[in-house]
């Protein structure tokens, strides 16, 4: 039956564990003269398709670009999806290390036999950065995974939705007899959604059910106090540089359609990925560019060295240089 404009605003009110992330909605809710109205100021009329569209193509993006490196790294996300029953791993490191990429990587190579919701906060995709957004589409993907119909909840009303929504909540322990595969969510980019929030699930996560996340930490990995609550009960993996080896790959694979004479204005791939492990620190957005620096001058008759002496020693005085103010 119908619900109460009240009663349906009062059952949003009480996925309390995101409500104080969302000061700004509840002044415009104030603001609104019927409870319908907050409701539809509170959720918005959001394209989930089109929110979901984005992160794929950020995936996308990423499977076109070099992924060399993090073996530890992977094989510790492959042990946590297959040997724990079920729980959060909060992947921390600073900015340009490959966070976004080793997501896109495991998102790749999933099985296909889990259901997977993949969403990128990122700052250059508006459409991504909405908290809100991602909660409904997260509502919508789950309620498709709990034997309700395959597109179900895309064609549910609002009213519809937001009435479900407590029954898709209500008890995690009895959620993977409820699930037709094992579940996993992955979100990347914490630090880049609009507003902060609480992870809307349970700190201990019931068999079955799997999320990753990843945020920006500062060069130390200290986390942000808003992740107290994202790390409690959590496993957790702190994104260090690339090794050498790693990068002796990359310059390899760079490197590797180049004629007899044209390798030979190169040092050895160990010395040359030696000194950019020693520039970069082993970042990886860092090296990337430097990378493409060095390809280009030797492309153009320049020396290593006179590229690497010209590249800023600072990680951040670079990534200024290159695209954005740091």
């Amino acid at each position: 039956e119908d619900l109460p404009a009240a009663e349906l605003w009062s059952r949003w009110r009480r996925l309390g564990r995101v409500r104080n992330s969302f000061a700004a909605i509840d002044q415009r809710c104030a603001k609104a003269k019927t409870g319908q109205q907050r409701i539809e100021v509170a959720l918005g009329f959001h394209n989930v398709s089109v929110i979901a569209s984005a992160s794929d193509q950020v995936v996308s993006d990423y499977r076109q670009r070099r992924f060399v490196g993090r073996s530890d790294e992977r094989a510790q996300l492959d042990r946590f999806l297959a040997a724990s029953p079920g729980g959060t791993m909060v992947v921390l490191g600073p900015p340009g290390y490959g966070k976004s990429a080793l997501m896109a990587q495991l998102v790749n190579h999933l099985p296909s036999n889990r259901a997977t919701l993949v969403h990128f906060f990122r700052q250059d995709r508006q459409s991504t950065r909405d908290v809100v957004g991602f909660m409904r589409r997260l509502w919508h993907f789950l309620l498709s995974e709990i034997g309700d119909g395959e597109g179900a909840a895309g064609q549910m009303s609002l009213e519809e939705l937001i009435g479900r929504v407590d029954v898709s909540w209500q008890d995690w322990k009895e959620l993977p007899a409820r699930l037709r595969r094992p579940l996993v969510i992955v979100i990347d980019g914490l630090d880049e959604a609009k507003d902060t929030f609480e992870p809307p699930w349970p700190s201990g996560l019931p068999d079955q059910v799997h999320v990753i996340a990843t945020c920006r930490t500062g060069t130390n990995c200290e986390p942000p106090p808003y992740l107290k609550t994202w790390l409690t009960k959590s496993a957790r993996i702190h994104l260090g540089g690339l090794k050498v080896k790693d990068l002796v790959d990359w310059l390899s694979d760079l490197f590797g359609d180049l004629n007899e004479s044209e390798r030979a204005k190169l040092p050895d791939l160990q010395k040359l990925a030696e000194e950019i492990e020693q520039r970069t620190h082993g970042c990886t957005l860092f090296a990337q560019y430097l990378m493409g620096d060095l390809r280009r001058g030797i492309d153009n008759n320049q020396s290593w060295e006179t590229i690497l002496t010209s590249a800023p020693p600072a990680f951040a005085d670079y990534l200024r240089q290159q695209y954005l103010d740091f």
